[in-house]
């Protein structure tokens, strides 16, 4: 489950944070 998310400003990345403690990078554009 994730439990946080970020969007930095100017960036086309999300960071998602999940409850066993991995964070993810997405890209913005293609969606994975």
């Amino acid at each position: 489950a994730v439990r946080g998310i970020a969007l930095p400003s100017g960036s086309d990345k999300l960071y998602s944070g999940s409850a066993d403690a991995s964070v993810r990078v997405w890209d913005c554009q293609s969606g994975q």
